[in-house]
Parts: C-alpha cells; structure tokens; sequence
C-alpha cells in the first residue's frame, strides 16, 4: 500500500505542523540548524522530578532565553506529541516512561537534520524503544531486590548513550544481549509455572466432573456401604485419573463413564435376568481391558474390583449386601463457572489473548499499592482458566474467564501490550495532523468575505493554543498521579524487605529454613551457626553436611523473592514474627495478592 505521505512536499509539511501547533514568534535568541542539533544532545538526563518534561519544556530549563524558527518549534512540538501517543499504548512506570523520553531528542535531532519524514519510518532510536517497551513492561517499583537489579541492568546502557558516552547502535547491542541472556531464563521460569499449576487446574476440574458423574449414576439407588466407600473412593479418584490424563472429550472418558453406568446398574435388583447374568460376568474383564490401554498405572484402581466381584458372587446367590443410606459428594462448581454468563463479544476477546501478553490491574476503588502488572502465560479454554505472573516469574495468578470479564468490564484490568512499533504511531499521529489542517483549509475556503475567513482562521488559532495548553496542564497532572504511585509501590517493596530482615533476625541456632540448594526447588535445612561479626547464617542438611552460607542480607532478599521460606524459628513463634512469616509465605488461595505481595 503506499505511503500517504510520500506525494506531500516537505514545505507542505512544515506548513501544516506550524498551523496544527501554533508555534510562537522567536524572540531575540535565535538557535537553528546544527546548533539547535548540538544543544538537543547536550539535554541532560531526566531526574525523577522532570521524568514527564517534553523537549521544550527541557529547552527552557537547560538552555534558558533560546527560541527557535517557528518551524523548528513546531517540529519540536510534533516529536513531544509523538512521544506521548507512543507512551499513551500502554502504561509504563514512571522510570521506563523518563527513559523513553530521554530519548526524544534523538528523534528530534534526525527530524531537524533529515525532515519529519524520516522520523516516521524506521530509526535505530525506535529500535531501542520499542525494546524498552517489549521486554520492560511488567516492571515496576514494588519488586523488591530483582527488579532492582533488572533494572540496573537497563539503566546503565540507556544511561551512557543520554550522556553521549554511547551511540544508538551500542545501546541497543547492550539492550539485545542483556535481553538475549533473560529470555530463556525467564521463559524456563514461566514453563516451570505453568507445568505445575496445570496439574491444579486439570485436578479441580477433574474432581467436578468425576463427582458429578458419579452422583449423577448413583443417585436414588441402592448400594452397599463397602461399594459406596469403594466408588467415592478409589473409583473416583480413578475417574479424576482418566479425565486428567485424556480431557473430557476423549474416547478414554466416555468409555469410564459407560463402565461406571455399568457397574452401578449391575448392582440393583433388574427385571432382565439374563441382561444382568451377562453384564456381570464380563464387566470385570471389560475393566481389564480398559485399564490395559491406559498410560498410567492402574493397579490400584483394578484392585478396587475384587469388592464388586464378591458383591455379584453375591447377587448371583440371591443374597446381596443390605443398602445403605449414603450422601452424594460435594461438587466445586467455581472449576467450571466457566463462560455461561459472559457476554460474547467479550468471551471472543478472551479467547483471542495471548500468551505473552502484559495486562494492568487497577481497581480504582483500592489504594495505589493493590495495582499490579500480570503477564498471560497460559490460556486454557478447555478448563476457562487463565494464569498470570508478575516480572519475576516466581508467583501466578489463576483467574477464570468470568472473573477476567468482570474485571475488563469495571476496567479493573486492561491490555499493556503495545498495538504498533513507535515509528507507526508516528506516522499516524502526522496524518492525523495533517487531516486536521486539511479540514480547517476546507472550512476557510468555503467562505467568502476574506474578514469572516480571517476570523474563523483566528478562532481556529485560538482553540488550538487552549487545546495545547490543556493537553500539557493534564499531562502534567497524569505525571504527578504516576508518580505518586510509584513512590507508594516503592515504599510497599521497602516495607516487605524491612519485615524479611526482622524475620531472619529473629532466627536461632537449629531454625529450619527453605533454600534453594537444588535449581527449581527449596530444600528445608537447618541452621548451624550463626558468626554476628562477619554476618554469616550457616545452614546443613538432614544429614549434618554443610550446604550453605548467606549474609542476612541475601537471606532477607531471598525471603521477599521466594527463593526462601522461613519453616520454624528454633524457638517458639512470637506473635509478631508469626504474622510477619505468614504474611511473606505464598498464598495458597491464589489470590491477587500473590502478585502484589500484599496480605492485609
């Protein structure tokens, strides 16, 4: 398809950014060309109370009594815009949204040198963030000491090409190779996730369609007490077996689920005596069968048999077992709320995420310090069930279809994930001003007294200058409002670190604490001795054998991210550390407080 803007001359262009923003007069100070270029890459570093200040706004700051040739004004103004339409896509933190807008006036300087037109089409400098914005946008200010340390990792490179102690092209080499190393690490974290909590989620939904098979047959009949202890028993954890390994629309499924019809019939009193003679004299055999094309051991399940074979014995005699009043099996229905009362257009849009997608959580109605950013990592649809996890990849979140429309409809939780590369948006953002000026020439030649166009072009003036001055008043307001939050996410992290340090100093000799000694495990051991004046915690196995040493200080970190658990204090628990221990351990309910870390 070709390029609109290929036909339209460079003038026209610079026409239409002075029209659509309005630049000022300059005044005395006049800075353009290869000067203005110099004293863009000169822009020091953003702080953290300027991380939102578009380039002009920095201009003034850093190079006070400058002015600029209205069209490099409007230039300026254009790159300030695009810049902002590329952060609007997604929700950044604060600290990553500073680092792409330090990089503005590397945009602003090849627009200067090359035109606007080279600024919408690919560049080095949108390579590096669109990188930033692919690989950081989980991260935020309430990961604790990983986090931290990722973003060290992010900051040095970006940092050193701000300062002009790097180029473009050895920044976005720093980014890949750092981004190149994480990558299997964290996709082996995710898989490791998803490996175990789908075991949990075909289990829930295996024992809702086991119970319900088995109350659906066994309803209103009568049974002896050892068959019904055998059948909400063994037989049922052999139908959850079945249904795990083959899924609900298996051959293997519906052959269990005959079989149990089957045996249940076979056990009440029948008008077809030969019918019945013949069921229950090959029904064991048919159970043998069956088990003997299953993948997993059957065993324990073939032996569960030889209590029906005697009832039958049994039957057979005219003598069988008295029945017993029984109750049927509570079934969890929250496995299956599944999308019955889910609006289909938002259903389609469920089923349509990806895995690998970055979503916000921000209930409006919490505080600062509930809002989490969750990464897709698994769309079941067979089960309605999603799983999340945070940047460190050592918690998920389970949350069913349901759940996620209610969310999306109350705009608890919103897409992250970029629409479109940075030079696109730029492209769009161009036409879209180019479209606006075009309309305004439409209108003001459609009228005819020159006065009247020289108004209606006044008026057009004007709501332009109050748009701009309005779009800058909330973007500033936005700013301080992410800002905020940030600094409450960092005081959430602080706090988490600062209970962890209490909890490992509250710690005694013969204390039993979870390590990592194994890669993908924790490993319970016991603490030997504890050396105050080098800060050292030397922990040995069941065995007595010596497997680690850590400062507090690593063991305080290691607390926060996961990688430890504090099991018994070699003393009794205080109150407090009880609550402090409890409050870092990992949610069993899978909550949406394992992502934030909040337990209140």
């Amino acid at each position: 398809m070709p390029d609109p803007l290929a036909s339209i001359k460079p003038e026209s262009l610079n026409a239409a950014l002075k029209g659509f923003y309005t630049p000022p007069k300059p005044g005395g100070s006049v800075v353009s060309g290869t000067d203005l270029i110099a004293l863009l890459e000169t822009l020091p570093a953003l702080s953290v109370g300027e991380h939102v200040d578009p380039i002009l706004v920095q201009m003034q700051k850093h190079h006070r009594g400058t002015s600029f040739l209205p069209e490099d004004h409007a230039l300026l103004a254009f790159v300030d815009d695009s810049i902002g339409q590329i952060l609007h896509q997604t929700d950044l933190d604060f600290k990553l949204e500073s680092f792409v807008r330090d990089l503005a006036p590397f945009i602003a300087a090849t627009a200067l040198r090359d035109g606007v037109k080279a600024i919408t089409q690919e560049q080095p400098v949108y390579n590096v963030i669109d990188t930033l914005m692919r690989e950081c946008i989980g991260w935020s200010e309430d990961l604790g000491i990983l986090g931290d340390q990722f973003m060290e990792k992010i900051e040095v490179p970006v940092r050193l090409l701000i300062k002009g102690k790097s180029s473009v092209a050895e920044c976005q080499a720093e980014l890949g190779k750092f981004f190149g190393k994480e990558a299997p690490i964290f996709a082996k974290m995710e898989e490791r996730l998803c490996a175990s909590e789908l075991d949990v989620l075909a289990g829930q939904k295996g024992k809702y369609f086991a119970a319900e098979l088995l109350n659906q047959k066994m309803a209103g009949k009568g049974l002896p007490l050892f068959i019904i202890f055998m059948l909400q028993g063994s037989w049922y954890e052999f139908l959850q077996k079945v249904f795990v390994t083959y899924g609900l629309k298996s051959q293997e499924w519906s052959s269990i689920s005959k079989l149990t019809e089957a045996l249940i019939w076979c056990l009440q009193a029948q008008k077809d005596q030969e019918k019945h003679q013949a069921l229950m004299a090959s029904l064991p055999e048919q159970v043998k069968a069956f088990c003997a094309k299953l993948s997993f051991d059957t065993a324990p399940y073939e032996s569960c048999m030889a209590d029906v074979e005697a009832e039958f014995d049994l039957i057979r005699e005219g003598n069988p077992s008295d029945p017993c009043d029984f109750e049927l099996m509570e079934v969890d229905t929250s496995a299956v709320d599944g999308n019955r009362e889910i609006d289909r257009e938002v259903l389609k849009q469920i089923e349509r995420f990806k895995e690998g997608q970055w979503f916000l959580y921000d209930d409006k109605q919490e505080s600062s310090e509930k809002i989490a950013r969750i990464k897709l990592i698994l769309n079941w649809h067979d089960t309605e069930r999603l799983l999340f996890t945070n940047h460190n990849r050592r918690k998920v979140l389970h949350m069913s279809y349901a759940e996620l429309a209610g969310y999306i409809s109350s705009e608890t939780v919103s897409l992250l994930s970029p629409r479109a590369p940075a030079h696109e948006i730029t492209h769009a953002h161009l036409l879209t001003v180019i479209k606006g000026i075009q309309q305004q020439k439409k209108i003001e030649v459609g009228v005819e007294e020159e006065v009247e166009r020289k108004q209606v072009s006044q008026q057009f003036l004007t709501k332009r200058k109050e748009a701009l001055k309005q779009a800058l008043e909330a973007h500033r307001e936005e700013a301080r409002v992410k800002q905020e939050r940030a600094m409450v996410l960092r005081q959430k992290a602080a706090r988490k670190l600062e209970a962890a340090t209490e909890a490992v100093k509250a710690l005694n000799l013969d204390a039993w604490v979870k390590l990592p000694i194994m890669e993908g495990t924790l490993t319970p051991c016991r603490l030997v001795a504890i050396i105050p004046a080098s800060d050292k915690y030397i922990f040995a196995n069941r065995g007595g054998i010596k497997v680690a040493e850590y400062t507090g200080g690593q063991l305080s970190h290691m607390i926060v991210t996961e990688n430890s658990e504090i099991l018994d204090t070699g003393a009794e628990f205080q109150s407090v550390l009880a609550s402090v221990v409890t409050g870092l351990r990992e949610d069993k309910g899978k909550s949406y407080e394992e992502l934030t870390g909040d337990t209140a």
